[in-house]
């Protein structure tokens, strides 16, 4: 049987050199920026719940809806490259379907994605730190009345919350 030195036992020992220098890096997912604008606004209003993934019309699908028991939902689009936002900024009507929802949408996005400057009218801009629960809020989104929603779209917005139960945004 083999004998470990103590740092080897702590994991402190240099990595193999056939691995390569560079630690490899964490891919960010959108439910690791989601949990951290649920822990936000869970510290400001105490208990708020998720749903991802929703289908709106027309193929069209929001990210994530924040809701809050006597308050309107809150709507957010992730982005996780520039590319992905890009691609945002080429249908400025891309975003409506989930804004009138809602009432409200953020985006949000790793720092260095969104320039506030870029935004469409009437919506705001989390920045959160992957992995961490370090939220930033740089713009407020406008507020409006949500469209009023049928059976079909509540039946969707409850697998959305499952769905989010299951990605462990809870």
């Amino acid at each position: 049987m083999p004998s470990y030195s103590k740092q080897q036992q702590v994991g402190k020992e240099a990595k193999d050199p056939s691995e390569g220098s560079k630690p490899t890096k964490a891919k960010v997912r959108p439910a690791d920026l989601l949990r951290g604008i649920l822990h936000y606004y869970r510290k400001q209003m105490g208990d708020c719940y998720m749903a991802v993934e929703i289908g709106l019309d027309q193929d069209r699908r929001v990210d994530a809806l924040l809701m809050r028991y006597f308050k309107d939902p809150i709507a957010f689009e992730v982005k996780l490259t520039r590319a992905d936002w890009v691609t945002e900024l080429k249908d400025p009507t891309k975003h409506v379907p989930a804004r009138d929802l809602a009432g409200q949408l953020y985006f949000v996005a790793p720092a260095g994605i969104i320039d506030e400057e870029e935004l469409p009218p009437g919506t705001g801009l989390f920045v959160v730190k992957p992995f961490t629960h370090q939220v930033k809020k740089i713009k407020a989104a406008d507020k409006k009345s949500p469209t009023p929603i049928d059976w079909a779209t509540a039946a969707r917005i409850a697998a959305g919350a499952l769905r989010a139960a299951e990605q462990g945004i809870t």
